[in-house]
């Protein structure tokens, strides 16, 4: 599976995280109705390693 940055080029456009799951070794995302796998160990070594308590207490932030 190819990962692919999800991100929008002007600051006047917000993203709509509508949901956040983990399932083995995989997040599930609602991202403005699209849905995103993501495959936390290419892309994590710290949520890959996590545990299901750690990762359900996830905080949603704005990054520039």
């Amino acid at each position: 599976m190819e990962i692919k940055r999800i991100y929008k080029k002007s600051d006047d456009n917000f993203f709509n995280v509508k949901k956040i799951l983990f399932e083995n070794v995989n997040m599930l995302i609602r991202i403005d109705e699209k849905d995103y796998i993501v495959d936390l160990k290419k892309v994590s070594k710290k949520l890959y390693n996590a545990t299901k308590i750690q990762k359900e207490a996830y905080r949603i932030i704005c990054s520039g």
